[in-house]
């Protein structure tokens, strides 16, 4: 027997209503459909479920005895459709991506309360360059990106959450430590251990030296590197806010740039046009909220107690303000 719920419903609607035309309004058909409806639910139980007149509907004996049986069916329905459906919109995995220096401090915390919160959630973070970061995210790859990058592709979602503001270290001993703040001019006048060509941190920084040019004498790719080479004696570098807790040493000085200096800004991002799961919903929601935990008060950069207090090991020389994450 083929019945369908939407007869099921037409005949539990004309057994409430007892009117046609309020029974057939109540289902958004037009009557003479809902009438149709009604009939050929009863053609396929071979029974006669209504009696009607010009005056009223009521139901027959066997129309009353399929009541019962109709009300369990869409009732069940309704049920296992309903949990179904909750089931569906239940994402049980979120992937996140972010570049090295927001994996290494700011994600962690995120990342322990969320799971905190939402044990049953698997949680996948991908440590990542800046672009790729982005084309995690285009590929579906996953839910959420903390990139650099200023993506302008309309497939892409951004949102700016911060500005990283760029820092001097040298060794205690070095003629800049003893500096408040550094000049650009200053800095360009001592080897620099710089980031390699390939590298997001090269081209930013040299863009903003610009006229200037730094007395390069060594090129890295990775921090700890940089931090070696510093600790040695080589030369000095520039490295973004929130790697500062790589240059946590006894041997070392960090010193904001005097002026304007370097800023990166760092962006969320998500695919645009694709329906956001409620997990990742819930990620995103806490990691903006611990980034304006950092925030200097009616700014985008970083509050440098703030920021001490999520990277305990930042403490003696660290410059009095320093800015977001990235």
């Amino acid at each position: 027997m083929n019945l369908s719920t939407r007869q099921l419903r037409a005949f539990l609607a004309l057994a409430d209503l007892r009117s046609f035309t309020r029974a057939a309004g109540q289902m958004h058909l037009s009557q003479p459909a809902f009438s149709s409806l009604i009939r050929s639910l009863e053609d396929t139980l071979a029974a006669r479920l209504f009696d009607r007149d010009t005056r009223k509907v009521d139901l027959t004996a066997a129309g009353r005895r399929f009541e019962r049986a109709a009300r369990e069916v869409v009732s069940h329905f309704d049920d296992v459709m309903g949990s179904v459906c909750r089931d569906l919109s239940i994402v049980d995995r979120v992937a996140v991506a972010g570049i090295p220096s927001l994996c290494a401090r700011f994600l962690p915390v995120v990342v322990a309360d969320y799971r905190r919160k939402h044990p049953a959630i698997d949680i996948e973070v991908v440590d990542a360059l800046p672009q790729p970061c982005v084309d995690l995210v285009r590929e579906g790859k996953v839910d959420l990106a903390l990139s650099t990058i200023d993506a302008k592709d309309a497939d892409i979602h951004k949102e700016l959450l911060c500005l990283d503001r760029f820092y001097v270290v040298c060794r205690k001993d070095h003629a800049l430590a003893g500096k408040v703040a550094v000049t650009i001019e200053e800095l360009v006048q001592f080897p620099f251990i710089h980031f390699t060509t390939t590298t997001r941190l090269r081209r930013q920084i040299d863009a903003a030296l610009l006229p200037h040019k730094p007395n390069t004498v060594m090129e890295v790719e990775r921090l700890e590197a940089v931090r070696g080479m510093v600790e040695s004696g080589v030369g000095i570098s520039l490295v973004p806010s929130l790697t500062l807790s790589h240059f946590n040493s006894s041997q070392l000085a960090i010193k904001p740039l005097a002026g304007p200096g370097i800023v990166r800004e760092v962006f969320l991002l998500r695919a645009q046009g694709r329906v956001p799961s409620a997990a990742a919903d819930a990620l995103a929601d806490p990691i903006k909220r611990q980034m304006r935990l950092l925030l200097q008060p009616g700014s985008l950069e970083l509050n440098h107690e703030k920021l001490a207090a999520l990277v305990p090991d930042l403490k003696d020389d660290a410059p009095p303000t320093s800015a977001a994450a990235s």
